[in-house]
């Protein structure tokens, strides 16, 4: 079971460097959800971080590890779970996108590229929860499994959002 954090900072009172400092500190606290990778990726402008402990289970190569960010490099995700129907979903993308992983993470990816994130959660059939950093648009999207099996947390306040799974 993967482990996903993330921060965005409202009022921007945290550096980028405190950002990683409080999510690779959280993210200590739940390696044990994913030993085989550790990473944390930050957007710098605009005080947003993700972070993601990775249990490897599809894909073991470094081309699964997470936060993602998909080749239009306007989605970064960070996801727990397992997708069912991902190679169907993968099989609908085969003549759009040259995939270089065999994890659902990119799947899940690129189809929020090219259909949405309201579109690809509809259609996901699994267990999951994730977040996913919208560079356009500037916000953050939560989503878990419809009957909850993956847990989504989070604490808002004026100065910041703070979530994890």
């Amino acid at each position: 079971m993967c482990g996903i954090l993330g921060l965005i900072n409202f009022k921007k009172k945290f550096s980028s460097d405190k950002i990683v400092s409080i999510l690779d500190s959280a993210s200590k606290l739940q390696n044990f959800r994913g030993p085989d990778n550790s990473s944390t990726w930050i957007n710098q402008k605009k005080n947003v971080g993700l972070a993601h402990n990775r249990l490897s289970i599809l894909d073991l190569s470094s081309n699964g590890n997470q936060p993602m960010t998909s080749k239009c490099r306007r989605y970064s995700i960070s996801y727990n779970g397992e997708i069912y129907n991902f190679l169907k979903l993968k099989e609908d993308l085969k003549d759009k996108v040259p995939f270089k992983s065999n994890s659902d993470t990119e799947v899940i990816l690129e189809h929020i590229s090219y259909n949405g994130i309201e579109n690809t959660v509809k259609m996901i059939d699994g267990m999951f929860s994730l977040a996913v950093w919208d560079e356009k648009e500037e916000c953050i999207y939560l989503a878990r499994d419809r009957v909850g099996i993956k847990p989504l947390y989070w604490t808002k306040n004026s100065e910041f959002l703070f979530f994890c799974s």
